[in-house]
């Protein structure tokens, strides 16, 4: 493809992201969000600003002539941290504004980078996913973090699709990019590390190309330039003075999520997923007086009840989590159960075939998509069985759907060789 109808391509699949992107703009700009929020979690990120603008700790809440890390409301520090660092900038209160204005924000990125990341022989691809599949769901398109999931599950595929590509500068900045993810919500940042992670090998192995490693190496990098001083600002907050927890965890609980993820469906423990059943549930196992969930003797408790759970009972367990797979797709993918086998077929077997052709640039974006998917089927069946968690499943199935065909074809179809002056018109398979 010449540099012209890439051109065209990526103007084409900018345009037809567009809409969604204005709309959104409007909630923004008038201040007035048609979809649902979780208004305690909403409550809690605008007050970070009052701390701010307080000298309080980063990210906190004020509480009690002190301050609070709002434990199971700002559990990924990301979405507050702006809020804090805006506002100590600023010197003003942030509003749902300033929340909707960073959810566009993140959105443009999302889409600018899943664009960038699919080679330009593909890009066309994206035009009718982002025409017919919105990357938010409408019911959640709102202030709150929850819009961002589906732009997430995006920004993770690009991640994944964009970053073994290029040089190595593109890879830090990937890197970048990841460590962001990760901090707007930690499981979008933990997937793409995953799927990277896979995605080396298979290409290593495949193509022998040991710049892939490099590569990943400088995605690593580009992380860790970013997670370092992170850190030192996390723990400094664990440790000031003026907070009102002792114990409160760096970053989201997860198996707390593992034990409240069974009990969304009907399980043999009798496990109920509301958040004060759960830490009486784990104080009645592990003896002693209900605790925050949300704290380091809460996840103690939560890893010692479900590693429990998986020594005595691994099978019940497992299959319960299978059981919910059918239903995830029936639920969220693309055109239901029907679509799931179209998608799914369709992307193993462009996927096999990328990789027999040696199609490097078919082999990485199935990889990113495939693995980004494959995830998503995971969190739903182990985490979280609710929409607001499961939505960004239509987008990626029909994301892999619109992607696996083009480069089926292209792989199926033979290439036709151009003869030279003492050669013979002939069509080679490749």
């Amino acid at each position: 493809m010449d540099r012209k109808a890439r051109v065209l391509c990526t103007f084409l699949a900018a345009a037809a992201a567009l809409p969604e992107l204005v709309t959104y703009s409007g909630y923004v700009r008038r201040g007035d969000y048609p979809g649902s929020a979780y208004q305690p979690r909403v409550d809690a990120v605008l007050r970070t600003s009052e701390s701010a603008l307080q000298g309080g700790p980063f990210a906190t809440v004020p509480a009690k002539g002190k301050y609070s890390v709002a434990p199971g409301l700002i559990n990924d520090l990301g979405v507050a941290a702006v809020v804090d660092g805006v506002t100590r900038l600023s010197g003003t209160l942030a509003s749902t504004r300033t929340l909707g204005s960073l959810n566009l924000a993140v959105m443009s990125v999302a889409i600018l980078v899943l664009i960038m990341a699919w080679p330009g022989s593909l890009r066309l691809a994206l035009v009718p996913v982002f025409l017919l599949v919105p990357l938010t769901a409408p019911l959640y398109r709102s202030a709150d973090a929850i819009a961002l999931h589906g732009p997430l599950a995006a920004l993770a595929i690009g991640i994944v699709a964009g970053s073994l590509r290029g040089g190595y500068g593109r890879a830090a900045a990937f890197g970048v990019v990841l460590f962001a993810a990760h901090k707007l919500r930690s499981v979008y940042g933990l997937y793409p590390m995953l799927v990277l992670s896979v995605s080396v090998v298979i290409l290593l192995l495949r193509f022998k190309d040991v710049s892939v490693v490099k590569r990943a190496a400088f995605v690593a990098l580009g992380f860790a330039l970013c997670q370092t001083p992170w850190s030192v600002a996390v723990n400094r907050r664990l440790t000031d003075p003026r907070l009102v927890e002792k114990d409160a965890l760096p970053s989201h609980a997860t198996y707390e999520a593992l034990i409240s993820g069974i009990a969304w469906t009907s399980n043999p423990w009798g496990l109920k997923p509301q958040d004060p059943w759960v830490a009486a549930y784990l104080a009645e196992r592990v003896g002693g007086e209900p605790v925050e969930i949300a704290s380091v003797e809460g996840e103690r408790r939560a890893r010692l009840v479900y590693l429990g759970f998986v020594k005595e009972r691994p099978g019940v367990l497992l299959t319960l989590y299978l059981k919910r797979v059918p239903q995830a797709l029936a639920d969220y993918s693309l055109f239901g159960v029907g679509g799931a086998v179209v998608w799914i077929s369709t992307s193993v077997a462009a996927l096999v075939l990328a990789l027999k052709r040696r199609d490097a640039d078919g082999t990485m974006v199935l990889l990113g998509v495939c693995g980004i998917a494959a995830c998503l089927v995971f969190q739903i069946a182990v985490i979280d069985t609710r929409f607001i968690y499961a939505y960004p499943l239509q987008f990626v199935s029909a994301l892999a759907l619109a992607t696996a065909l083009p480069v089926l074809v292209r792989n199926v179809a033979p290439r036709v060789r151009v003869p030279g002056p003492a050669s013979s018109s002939r069509v080679a398979a490749t």
